[in-house]
């Protein structure tokens, strides 16, 4: 069940075309909408409601852009979303929100670690004093149903 509702998401809409000048504008809704706080219908609003927003998936050269260009904005530990938000929307003129990257990045980042996982996985095959050998591989080399290939154990 999610915290907002058609009437609410109208309303929203409805009081950001009264208030859209106001700088506490988040403010003045909530206290007219005393289920929400401030913080929520902001987010609500960046994330969801605002009609600049592209609801459209992004295209492979915003993808591109996105996973060349993160390094860019990273300042210290962090990544300033809305920096790179902005030069996403001069760059391809069309307004995603900073949740929608993030995600996008993080999904991005879950994969590439899942890709280059790799394993320790024993050889059958002693070293020179009985000593068995150890060797990193990459998942590639291992079979789908989790063994390694009699081929592949077999190489020095």
């Amino acid at each position: 069940m999610t915290l907002f509702d058609d009437e609410s998401d109208f309303l929203i809409r409805y009081y950001m075309g009264i208030y859209e000048k106001c700088p506490d504008r988040f403010v003045k809704i909530s206290e007219i909408m005393p289920k929400y706080n401030p913080r929520q219908i902001s987010a609500r609003w960046r994330d969801y409601l605002d009609p600049n927003l592209c609801n459209d998936p992004f295209t492979e050269d915003e993808k591109r852009y996105i996973i060349e260009q993160t390094p860019n904005h990273r300042k210290s530990d962090n990544i300033c979303w809305r920096d790179l938000s902005s030069d996403l929307e001069k760059r391809f003129g069309r307004f995603h929100s900073y949740n929608k990257i993030k995600s996008y990045w993080n999904v991005y980042q879950k994969r590439q670690k899942k890709n280059s996982f790799e394993r320790t996985v024993p050889l059958l095959l002693n070293g020179e004093n009985g000593e068995k050998k150890y060797r990193k591989e990459s998942r590639s080399s291992i079979n789908t149903d989790g063994r390694i290939p009699v081929s592949f154990l077999l190489q020095e």
